[in-house]
């Protein structure tokens, strides 16, 4: 006869909330430009353009990778906008650019 022995699940550590203060240090060695960047996503999260010109800080600091996702979440932003718009010049104009910005970057898009 066999008998199946129960074993307990692995137990895992847990962590403890992550709050803004541990954040903090590391926000403050942010440079004044990216700082700025980030807060105006953070006020306008769905403003492509604050994408775009984060993705022109990272791209001008050789941070390809960063600049290629801000780029591309500035690509799904103004194409979410052209979709619902009848009048959008301003977010074809934003698009061409981030598409420029991609393609002079080497990087795949939609």
């Amino acid at each position: 006869m066999t008998q199946e022995i129960d074993t307990p699940e692995p137990q895992t550590a847990q962590e403890p909330p992550i709050n803004s203060d541990d954040f903090a240090p590391a926000v403050e060695a942010l440079p004044e430009d990216l700082r700025a960047l980030n807060l105006a996503i953070e006020i306008y999260p769905d403003a492509a353009a604050n994408y775009m010109a984060r993705g022109d800080y990272f791209r001008q600091q050789r941070e390809f990778v960063l600049a290629a996702a801000d780029y591309r979440r500035a690509l799904e932003l103004v194409n979410q906008e052209l979709a619902r718009s009848r009048w959008g010049f301003t977010a074809q104009a934003v698009r061409d650019s981030v598409l420029l910005r991609l393609q002079e970057m080497g990087v795949a898009h939609e």
